[in-house]
């Protein structure tokens, strides 16, 4: 179990999971996908692809982008500051890839025996020194099979962002779409034509999956009741609680717990 939020303060990150799915979203960090098993669909800036087993997928700091395994998946995740990069940082800021995912043909047979360097050396950030030079080299290996373009600066992108960013801080308080764009100096109706154009999810029910994901977290790895989670989450009740779980095809959070127990000693 892992849990992805906006608002990620980890300089590195690198794990593996199974069937991960998680509404679009964004953050400061580099992300890089690598399939080992199944498939999975990578949602990036309005559009998406399905990933098959040896595919990779990179988004770039603060890039729109969210997954959804339909069967099954195992993929591996490398999640770190541009800054740990500092040869790449201004290019991973100003430009963007026109098509940001490698075949497996396309990837460098180097990339793979980083990633795993990356997984079983570097997790828990001993080495600095180690960790930078392997991520340099796996960006120089993915980078260089990419066409790279600047990035637009649109006002509504920039102002989607901020909603996105904003939502990510304040989920486990009891916002609005109202407090929201008000938040980020647009009108409500624009920020919710925003949530419908580009990720095809209202604003409530992307609050409610950063709740949902956070309340299993807690579920997973404390002891705290499971009504204590749901307000924790964000929740305003009992019933908003479990309809959330329900709506994201998950049983009530006391079973969730139950079935899911083994998960939290890992994570």
């Amino acid at each position: 179990m892992h849990v992805f939020y906006e608002n990620r303060n980890a300089f590195f990150e690198s794990f593996v999971i199974d069937n991960m799915s998680f509404m679009p979203h964004l953050h400061r960090q580099v992300e890089i996908l690598y399939v080992l098993e199944g498939s999975i669909e990578v949602i990036v800036d309005g559009g998406s692809k399905l990933l098959h087993q040896g595919e990779l997928f990179i988004s770039f700091p603060n890039t729109v982008h969210g997954y959804h395994t339909h069967e099954s998946s195992k993929t591996f995740f490398v999640i770190f500051e541009h800054s740990a990069v500092s040869d790449y940082s201004y290019l991973l800021l100003q430009m963007k890839a026109s098509s940001p995912f490698l075949t497996s043909t396309e990837l460098h047979s180097e990339a793979e025996y980083i990633m795993n360097a990356l997984y079983n050396n570097c997790s828990d950030e001993q080495n600095t020194k180690l960790l930078k030079g392997y991520l340099l080299i796996l960006l120089y290996r993915v980078i260089g099979k990419l066409e790279l373009v600047e990035r637009e600066n649109h006002t509504s992108s920039d102002a989607f962002h901020s909603a996105l960013l904003y939502i990510g801080k304040h989920f486990r308080e009891p916002i609005s779409q109202e407090s929201t764009a008000r938040a980020c100096g647009i009108s409500k109706y624009h920020l919710s034509r925003m949530f419908t154009s580009k990720i095809g999810h209202s604003f409530n029910k992307y609050t409610n999956s950063l709740r949902v994901d956070y309340a299993k977290h807690l579920l997973l790895t404390t002891d705290l009741p499971t009504t204590e989670i749901g307000y924790a989450s964000g929740f305003t009740s009992q019933c908003s609680y479990y309809r959330a779980f329900r709506e994201n095809s998950l049983p009530s959070p006391k079973r969730f717990r139950q079935e899911n127990s083994h998960q939290g000693q890992n994570s």
